[in-house]
């Protein structure tokens, strides 16, 4: 064998032994799309500390969240899209102590968004809202804190008295006239349609 061609296998043997199968060449590639991801995880995670804290769910001071605070943050968001703001314009003079206001790049006017207070505040109108509905409905205000939907979630949370988020979903489709049932703590089956099976009561005369 010529000299020339060890040479060329060795050095074959050379690369071979450099760049392994997933080689830096390889590598040099996937790292940038790895870094984009983790910038844009940093950048999410920023966005959210940012409205946590401007909502009022955390203070200033607070760098990171917990699973409670998420769930608050996802509660207020929702209360928002269900016309939370709408129903703090009707029901109180003002809003300022409820919300904040987001400034929006360029000249579009800022958006105003519900704080934590302002959420509150909305939860209890909304609770007083349900009960006065459950005890049109037959169930005492004392009883109505024991009702739970068809798959067994408490409709008031039991250590605020506040409509629970299962609370809320149930009372949303009562105010859109959607078929609601919900259980009474004995078992029972009420709603605003009859219960599938059970014949309508007839009318008095």
């Amino acid at each position: 064998m010529s000299a020339v061609r060890i040479g060329l296998l060795g050095l074959a043997a050379l690369w071979a032994g450099v760049l392994p199968a997933g080689s830096a060449a390889e590598g040099s590639h996937r790292a940038p799309a790895e870094s984009l991801a983790g910038r844009a995880a940093l950048d999410e995670r920023g966005t959210v500390l940012a409205e946590m804290w401007q909502r009022g769910i955390l203070s200033p001071d607070a760098n990171q969240w917990g699973p409670e605070d998420m769930a608050l943050l996802q509660r207020i968001r929702q209360a928002e899209a269900a016309g939370a703001l709408a129903l703090l314009r009707q029901r109180l003079l003002s809003l300022k102590a409820f919300t904040v206001r987001e400034k929006s790049p360029g000249l579009a006017p800022p958006r105003i968004r519900l704080n934590r207070r302002g959420f509150d505040k909305y939860l209890m109108i909304r609770t007083q809202d349900a009960l006065q509905y459950f005890e049109a409905k037959g169930v005492e205000t004392k009883w109505a804190y024991g009702l739970t939907d068809l798959q067994g979630r408490s409709l008031f949370d039991r250590g605020s008295g506040m409509l629970s988020e299962a609370g809320e979903e149930l009372y949303a489709r009562v105010r859109q006239n959607a078929p609601v049932f919900w259980k009474t703590r004995a078992g029972d089956v009420m709603g605003n349609r009859p219960p599938a099976g059970i014949p309508p009561l007839p009318t008095p005369r």
